[in-house]
């Protein structure tokens, strides 16, 4: 499941391009729009309510305000959360995808500093959309769950979760976790 908000440009690319890829996997993406944080928890109720497997939250505002109500009411039913940004795994998101802001950073540093040491000028660099990928899984992973050997590589060393997080992960009412679960990777540019 995924809240949205449709005022957002960009939440609304993203989520075209998540509806054709779980339309391609066989996946149903179910929908929530909120334009504030309200909306949001209320749009949570209404996915927990459809028994949404997982719930994602891409690059929305709206959705990453309500971050924390989504990682804490999910896992009072054992529903994991998955982000586009992989510091949201300190958080207790189950896993976070996305770009690594400090690479961006040390790249940009480098380009700037060429420029005014004089080293380069701006006709040296070529146009490029350079986003670097970076994988965060919160450990321990819940029961049946597990990574293929490629998001192990791109994970690197994952962050344990948070006492928060840890102690949210799953109660005694959620639904029995499947034997067991491949956590496999689904990119789109």
């Amino acid at each position: 499941g995924v809240v949205w908000n449709p005022g957002e440009k960009c939440s609304e690319d993203c989520v075209k391009i998540a509806r054709e890829t779980c339309a391609k996997l066989g996946i149903t993406l179910e929908e929530a729009n909120a334009t504030n944080a309200t909306e949001a928890g209320e749009g949570l109720r209404m996915l927990l309510s459809k028994k949404v497997q997982a719930l994602w939250v891409g690059g929305d505002t709206v959705a990453i305000a309500a971050l924390p109500l989504m990682v804490r009411q999910g896992g009072l039913v054992g529903v994991p959360v998955f982000t586009n940004a992989p510091t949201d795994v300190a958080q207790g998101a189950l896993f976070g995808l996305g770009a690594d802001y400090v690479a961006v950073g040390r790249y940009t540093g480098e380009m700037a500093a060429d420029l005014l040491a004089g080293v380069k000028t701006t006709a040296d660099y070529r146009i490029a959309n350079v986003v670097p990928e970076m994988l965060r899984v919160r450990t321990p992973l819940p029961p049946g769950w597990q990574l293929t050997p490629e998001l192990e590589k791109l994970a690197g060393a994952a962050p344990k979760a948070p006492a928060a997080a840890a102690s949210t992960h799953q109660s005694a009412n959620a639904p029995a976790v499947p034997k067991s679960r491949d956590l496999r990777l689904v990119m789109y540019n």
